[in-house]
């Protein structure tokens, strides 16, 4: 995955702060997409949206606690 910029953290933690709803709409979004895995016609693509997927539901629950340790740390932590 990509490494979010101090402003995507930025906008990821308030999303997932303030839109509780899209995130759990992604989340199902994902469990909708590993659930159809095995019998997918291009097991892939089906892979790769569930990893994409995986990384959207981590980045916005992880956000507003790498938001604050940012702040907190002027900038010094990196996104993990």
């Amino acid at each position: 995955m990509m490494r979010p910029t101090p402003d995507d953290l930025t906008a990821s933690a308030n999303v997932a702060v303030h839109s509780k709803q899209f995130v759990d709409f992604v989340n199902r979004w994902k469990q909708h997409e590993l659930e159809g895995l095995p019998v997918s016609q291009n097991a892939a693509v089906a892979q790769g949206r569930c990893q994409v997927l995986q990384e959207l539901v981590k980045l916005f629950r992880d956000a507003p606690t790498n938001q604050r340790s940012r702040l907190a740390d002027d900038g010094e932590r990196p996104f993990s």
